[in-house]
C-alpha cells in the first residue's frame, strides 16, 4: 500500500525511515551481516520524483537527512501510480 497518497513530503519521510530500517543492525544481522550502519554511512542517493514540481520539497528533506553527499534527482515514472518518490541509497562499509 502507498502511504500518504498525494503528499510528497510525508512520502519522502516514510521512504527515508524505510532506508533506516533496511540498514539497521537488527535487519542486517538477520542476513548474517554483523554491522551497525547509520545514515552517515550512505555515500550517495538517487531520488526519483514523479513530477518536477516536487523537486525543492524533496531536496530540502533529503539534505536534512543526508547532508552534502552526492545526490541525483530524476523525474521519472514510478512503479505505483500513487507513489510520488523513490530513493536509492548506496551504503558502503569502510574497511579498517
Amino acid at each position: 500500500d502507498v502511504i500518504y497518497p498525494g503528499d510528497i513530503e510525508d512520502q519522502t519521510y516514510v521512504t527515508i525511515e524505510t532506508i533506516k530500517r533496511l540498514i539497521s543492525q537488527d535487519n542486517l544481522n538477520r542476513y548474517g551481516i554483523m554491522w551497525n550502519p547509520s545514515l552517515d554511512d550512505v555515500k550517495n542517493i538517487r531520488v526519483y520524483i514523479k513530477d518536477r514540481s516536487y523537486y525543492h520539497k524533496v531536496k530540502k528533506i533529503c539534505e536534512e537527512f543526508f547532508g552534502n553527499i552526492p545526490q541525483l534527482y530524476l523525474v521519472a515514472d514510478i512503479c505505483r501510480s500513487a507513489l510520488l518518490v523513490e530513493i536509492e541509497a548506496v551504503v558502503i562499509k569502510e574497511l579498517a
